[in-house]
């Protein structure tokens, strides 16, 4: 993967404008059906709200929504509570994170790892976030340094795969946005959870390196 320097190197919310404009670019120069089909404007009356084409969304669209808001809902605090587990510091820290990666607000580059159907159109296929969520409400993942390495083995993974997000393509800008939310929720927690959380041996033991 990139260094995380390199990818730390724009901030989430200069990554999120600059990748909004380029999209808006995008839609904006598209014709619509009906100014393609000659009839100038958009069907239906005329221009879009904001000058934006309305499009529909496809099959696989509307499945990677749902999947990824019910991966949100089962992360919901009253849904975790019927879980018999003990919510101690490092288990609530896991879960703030989860549940931030998760949010509805971040769903147009978080739906990738966090919708299975999404993830297996991808070429390569991509690792979800939903096997890490599963071990932690499982109970199986309750040391932050081990969650924070699966997470991170899950952006490795994409970077390998899909390249760095500087030249790579747009599922490599999705995992550095995605990452980006990761490391900064990471920065709020707790001195000794942060700690244990640290990224300083992480890149090398999702890798397989030693230390």
């Amino acid at each position: 993967p990139p260094p995380r320097r390199e990818r730390g190197s724009r901030s989430l919310g200069e990554l999120v404008e600059a990748e909004d404009a380029a999209a808006f670019a995008l839609i904006s120069d598209a014709p619509s059906p009906a100014a393609a089909a000659g009839g100038g404007g958009y069907a239906e009356g005329g221009a879009a709200p904001h000058g934006r084409p309305a499009a529909e969304k496809s099959e696989l669209d509307l499945k990677a929504d749902a999947e990824a808001r019910a991966a949100a809902d089962s992360l919901r605090e009253e849904a975790v509570e019927e879980l018999d587990l003990e919510w101690d510091e490092s288990r609530r820290a896991m879960l703030k994170i989860l549940q931030e990666m998760c949010s509805p607000r971040h769903l147009s580059f978080s739906r990738p790892f966090l919708s299975p159907s999404e993830a297996a159109a991808a070429s390569p296929p991509l690792l979800t976030l939903l096997h890490v969520r599963d071990r932690v409400l499982a109970g199986e993942l309750g040391d932050i340094f081990a969650f924070a390495c699966a997470v991170r083995h899950v952006f490795a993974s994409c970077y390998l795969a899909h390249g760095s997000p500087l030249n790579g393509g747009a599922v490599a800008r999705k995992c550095e946005r995605l990452d980006l939310v990761f490391e900064q929720v990471v920065l709020t927690l707790p001195r000794q959870v942060r700690a244990r959380a640290s990224a300083v041996d992480a890149d090398c033991i999702v890798l397989g390196l030693p230390p």
